[in-house]
């Protein structure tokens, strides 16, 4: 990026001062000298902006809203989001929206300093947890449409699949951030904490079939006064608004989408 638009114009930040340091030693021996911070970059850099391209190399499950206060209208964000990559373009009253691409990427989450970005497992479920029959099975989660979607519906939930011993899926446990904890084995839910993950799970897939289950470049993203939903281009099916931790669809009373480019690109 310095090569083609200059030292001055490119901005980037590195969580780990070290990893920071590191970085801009080895961009000046190659001859680049762009501005290299270390900090959060969910704050991007105000004093640099304002930006015309945003690239994101690690996970978020939704988009900073300190990244469109320092875009340019018509700039673009290329951010992974929920195990895809999602193309935004802003426009000119601080709204944003895209598609993501149609091909799976995983990054590291985002991380504070001295963070990990990942939740880690909580004790073991209860006796006196909560039991019912599930319509899923765990092996549906090794979907990769599915498991996209659960990303976006069910926001930083941890999965942990058990295989038996002959190496097939026998279960699968999920959690999340507050405490929420899930089993699932052989169509059988169980579940503990502030919220009961798998209704949330459950309710995700059967608007996926419903919806005929669409690929990721059908999703698209819209980012408008601080709430950010995904729903699925050309249908009539479910809405959910990233930041929700149940996950549950909203429905259809989020307002309609504006017009924005539609196309999506390749990004790091």
């Amino acid at each position: 990026m310095s090569h083609r638009v200059g030292d001055g114009n490119v901005t980037t930040i590195e969580v780990d001062p070290e990893l920071a340091r590191a970085a801009e030693r080895r961009l000046a021996r190659a001859g680049y000298r762009p501005t290299v911070l270390a900090g959060d970059g969910r704050a991007g850099h105000p004093n640099g902006g304002p930006y015309d391209r945003l690239i994101a190399t690690c996970g978020f499950t939704g988009i900073p809203p300190a990244w469109l206060e320092q875009m340019t209208p018509g700039g673009i964000i290329v951010c992974p989001v929920g195990g895809g990559v999602v193309r935004l373009v802003v426009q000119k009253d601080g709204t944003a929206a895209g598609a993501f691409l149609p091909d799976a990427a995983f990054f590291m989450p985002v991380r504070g300093i001295g963070e990990n970005g990942t939740t880690p497992v909580p004790p073991p479920l209860p006796d006196n947890c909560s039991s019912r029959p599930c319509y899923v099975e765990p092996a549906d989660l090794l979907d990769d449409g599915i498991h996209f979607l659960l990303n976006l519906a069910v926001p930083r939930a941890m999965t942990r699949f058990i295989h038996d011993a002959a190496g097939e899926v026998a279960a699968v446990n999920m959690w999340q951030p507050d405490g929420a904890w899930a089993e699932l084995r052989h169509g059988i839910a169980r579940q503990a904490g502030p919220r009961r993950i798998l209704d949330a799970v459950e309710t995700a897939i059967i608007a996926y079939e419903a919806a005929g289950r669409p690929r990721r470049e059908r999703y698209r993203l819209r980012v408008d006064a601080g709430r950010q939903w995904v729903s699925v281009a050309d249908s009539d099916g479910p809405t959910w608004e990233l930041g929700r931790p149940h996950g549950r669809p909203l429905g259809r009373g989020l307002p309609a989408e504006r017009p924005a480019a539609a196309a999506v690109t390749g990004g790091r």
